[in-house]
């Protein structure tokens, strides 16, 4: 009995590390949020854990219908780095249900080995026809030059049969937006002109959002700009070879786990839970960053931050940094605040929106593996891939305490009758 014990802890076991594998492989897609209208723009960011084989091309992502069938669409891509994509499409006039989107078949190296992997999203499609808002572009990524700007439009298009009004705002220095109110009649189109304004602010990342609000929805379109600093030509006064004069300059990075850079911490949360967010401060620059310090635009209880200060981080390190939101599980409104990193003359901002979901329900979640935590799910609504990794790992445990059960009954029923023979045995002898 004691070597089928064995094998039964064994084979739980490997179910249970099979599992975790799993997990571990599967990279995310997020959208915005899981219920769409034909008409409204559906924008995916893709975090990928694994190394790819190639690039994503648009013919990766797919529409799936529930009977199996791919649905055509229209995909808009941006490649940020090799780990993170965005992803745009209008949900075309189809039929209400549920739906999955994402990467369909995509190859991969895992250590020298290739393999193939699926990432979806489930989708629900419903026939709504009120306040349903196109968005071109959904985010907006560029490389700029030293002291060069980058001032570029979005189209907002009502593909309803109500009239929309807008609110548009901001919350970054380097962002000058034309307009904050809009009113879009139905099937009408208007363009928002956005400057940029970096030439006088000092990095080469810059990250920020573009928010816009309409009957009860919300709307974010990352902005990231990345700018190039060239460094100074000298001629020598003996011959005509010039020598690069290495600028030296620190430029600090806040990124999750995986480093993949974060533009803004977005999210809801239910009034008595508490996230802690584990990211990290990289110092992507070739100098050392000196007394970085910390803080929140707006002092709050519901915010905390560890550490608030740091010495130094030297070139190409990290340094681990914990921000815990809503400790006292007490939170009550929606939270709009920054993150504020300072060193030296720098500074920049990470914008932080909360929105609170009233309810007597307490969860603990960590977030390690999501690049700007953005719209995250909590716990009791996971990605697919997560959740089927979390029903099979219950399924595991119920199998090993089901067949523990029937081991120990067969143990006692095969036990029982030696018991009746030795107390037949005793009563023969008292006889006697």
């Amino acid at each position: 009995m004691s070597s089928m014990l064995n094998k039964l802890i064994f084979f739980g076991l490997a179910i249970i590390i099979l599992s975790v594998i799993v997990q571990a492989e599967n990279s995310i897609i997020e959208s915005d949020r899981t219920t769409y209208n034909p008409g409204e723009t559906v924008k995916s960011k893709i975090n990928l854990n694994i190394q790819l084989s190639k690039g994503l091309q648009n013919s990766d992502f797919r529409l799936i219908d529930s009977q199996n069938n791919n649905v055509p669409i229209s995909i808009s891509k941006t490649k940020i780095n090799s780990t993170l994509y965005y992803v745009s499409f209008d949900i075309p006039s189809i039929n209400p249900g549920n739906y999955e989107f994402g990467l369909y078949d995509i190859f991969y190296n895992d250590n020298g080995i290739s393999k193939k992997i699926t990432i979806k999203n489930n989708l629900v499609i419903n026939n709504e026809v009120n306040d349903i808002l196109s968005i071109k572009p959904s985010y907006y990524f560029k490389s700029l030059t030293e002291n060069e700007e980058s001032p570029f439009s979005i189209t907002l298009k009502n593909n309803g049969v109500n009239e929309i009004e807008l609110t548009i705002f901001t919350q970054n220095n380097f962002l000058k937006l034309k307009q904050n109110k809009i009113i879009l009649p139905p099937t009408s189109s208007k363009i928002l002109n956005v400057q940029t304004i970096t030439y006088d602010k000092p990095g080469s990342m810059f990250y920020g959002e573009i928010k816009i609000e309409y009957s009860e929805k919300y709307y974010s379109i990352p902005i990231i700009l990345s700018r190039t600093i060239h460094n100074p030509v000298i001629n020598t006064t003996n011959n005509t070879i010039n020598v690069n004069n290495t600028q030296l300059i620190a430029n600090i990075t806040l990124a999750n786990s995986y480093k993949i850079p974060m533009t803004n911490i977005d999210f809801t949360i239910k009034s008595q839970e508490i996230k802690v967010i584990d990211v990290v401060l990289i110092n992507k620059g070739n100098k050392p960053a000196e007394n970085i310090t910390i803080s929140t635009q707006l002092e709050s209880g519901n915010i905390i931050i560890t550490p608030k200060s740091i010495k130094i981080i030297e070139p190409s390190n990290s340094y681990p940094l914990t921000i815990e939101i809503n400790p006292e599980r007490n939170l009550k409104n929606n939270i709009s605040n920054s993150l504020i990193i300072q060193y030296e003359n720098f500074k920049y901002e990470i914008p932080i929106t909360i929105k609170t979901i009233m309810d007597n329900l307490i969860i603990k979640n960590n977030i390690t593996n999501n690049q700007s935590i953005q719209d995250t799910q909590v716990i009791d609504n996971l990605p697919p891939q997560v959740e089927n990794n979390r029903t099979k790992l219950i399924l595991a445990f119920g199998l090993i305490i089901t067949l523990l059960f029937f081991i120990i009954l067969y143990a006692y029923k095969k036990g029982k009758p030696k018991q009746k023979e030795f107390e037949d045995f005793v009563d023969s002898l008292r006889k006697k």
